[in-house]
């Protein structure tokens, strides 16, 4: 099990010094987001979703989130 308080330092340390207004928030639903996904318990397929990984992003989103959001911002 990856150690969510380590996971919160790494989102809080990445987003340090980011344009994003609210770091703490982000954090926490980032954090809540990987602890329903997958517990932060394994990064493989869960279920029927084809998500990897502890936030178990499908490559459709992973696309969406770089073309629709990070490279407007």
């Amino acid at each position: 099990m990856l150690d969510p308080l380590y996971v919160g330092d790494i989102i809080t340390s990445t987003l340090h010094g980011s344009p994003f207004p609210q770091t703490h928030q982000a954090t926490s639903l980032l954090l809540g987001i990987g602890a329903v996904e997958s517990e932060f318990l394994d990064r493989a397929e869960r279920g029927q979703q084809q998500g990897v990984g502890y936030f178990q992003l499908t490559p459709d989103l992973e696309i969406a989130i770089w073309t629709d959001y990070l490279c407007y911002n």
